[in-house]
């Protein structure tokens, strides 16, 4: 077994590379330290780029999916009102129905590696 973070490729499976199952990647803004703050604002800007690249390419190349794959697939945006206590509870939740899939393993059938998505900031002047 290989340790947390490292890049294991197993082998290709139809064309398929396989890498060693990655849990998730969770961001924070830094501490009060300047250079943390600055590190986790790259870090940030990054992911948010990176994850721009994902929906482009699955919007791009969606049609190359079954009707079953498309159907499954969901864009999804929402506006609430919400406390800072409430959203990390939010979260907190959504999180453990994402964990107790990961944990389950996947069922028999058509078996595809999934990007689950999630984030969650304060919007009030974004029209959603």
């Amino acid at each position: 077994m290989q340790e947390p973070g490292v890049d294991t490729v197993r082998p290709a499976v139809r064309g398929h590379r396989l890498h060693e199952r990655h849990h998730d990647t969770d961001h924070t803004r830094g501490g009060s330290d300047p250079d943390e703050r600055a590190a986790a604002e790259w870090l940030s800007g990054h992911n948010a780029r990176l994850k721009a690249t994902w929906r482009d390419h699955w919007h791009t190349n969606s049609t190359a999916w079954t009707t079953d794959w498309r159907d499954a697939a969901s864009y999804s945006d929402f506006q609430l009102e919400l406390t800072p206590d409430q959203l990390r509870s939010m979260n907190a939740e959504i999180l453990a129905v994402i964990e107790r899939y990961r944990d389950a393993g996947p069922a028999a059938g058509d078996i595809q590696p999934v990007a689950v998505l999630l984030d969650t900031f304060p919007a009030p002047d974004l029209p959603i």
